[in-house]
Formats: structure tokens, C-alpha cells, sequence
């Protein structure tokens, strides 16, 4: 564009920055082209501002609900897993219970088995029948 000067093409007197500023001017006052460009970059610019904005307040929302939702699923396997422990100490006490009552009924098998072996010593009844018999020939 016209408007656009370098650094080094701008003079350092008064008089010739204020020729470049009256060219930049339109003729009504306003602001010149360029200033125009600029401020309607800087309005675009705000917009796209405001719009990622809005878009990170979205995603930050959205994070906030996945980890609402990561933590209801955390809750909820954390009650499982007390329930399972519970049941499984509850399992463990059972057949604790089981096995000492095993152990018992071994015992009291032993005793009678015993006594029942040491009934049919005393008896006559269950005395040693086996007495050899005759051998019959074929």
C-alpha cells in the first residue's frame, strides 16, 4: 500500500511526519485506510479471542464432567470392591467354621470307630468265625 513506510524511509523533522501522518488521513478527518485495516483486524482479533474463549470454557467444562463422571465410576468401584471384601471375609469366617467342624466330626468318627471295634472284641458274637471249613472237592 501507499500508507506502508519503512523505519528508515520516515524523515526525522517535524514538518515531514507531519506530512506522513496528513497523507495517512483521509480527507475527512477519519481515519485512514490502514488505521481501518488495523482496527478492523484488532475487532476480528477480539472475536476469534472471545470465541477460543469459549471454546476452552467448553473443553474445561467437559473435563470437569469426565472427571465427575471418572470420579461417580471411582465411587462406585471402590463400593464394589468393600462389598466383595466383605463377602470374601465373610466366605473366609464360613469355611473357617466348616473346617474346625470337619475336624470335629473326624474326631468323634475316630472315637466311635474305636468303640465300636472295641465293642465287637468283647463280643462274642463278632468272635473270629472264620474257622476253616472243609475244602469240598470238585
Amino acid at each position: 500500500m501507499s500508507g506502508d513506510c519503512e523505519l528508515e524511509d520516515v524523515p526525522l523533522d517535524e514538518n515531514a511526519a507531519s506530512h506522513v501522518l496528513s497523507r495517512d488521513q483521509q480527507s475527512d478527518g477519519g481515519l485512514s485506510v490502514e488505521d481501518e485495516q488495523m482496527v478492523s483486524d484488532l475487532k476480528t482479533g477480539d472475536e476469534q479471542l472471545e470465541q477460543k474463549r469459549e471454546e476452552r470454557a467448553t473443553d474445561t467444562l467437559q473435563v470437569l464432567e469426565g472427571s465427575v463422571s471418572e470420579a461417580e465410576e471411582k465411587a462406585q468401584l471402590i463400593s464394589q470392591i468393600l462389598e466383595l471384601q466383605s463377602t470374601l471375609e465373610d466366605l473366609s469366617r464360613r469355611v473357617e467354621g466348616v473346617t474346625e467342624e470337619n475336624m470335629k466330626f473326624k474326631s468323634e468318627n475316630q472315637v466311635l470307630a474305636q468303640y465300636i471295634e472295641n465293642l465287637m472284641a468283647s463280643s462274642s458274637t463278632f468272635q473270629n468265625t472264620s474257622k476253616q471249613r472243609p475244602k469240598e472237592s470238585s
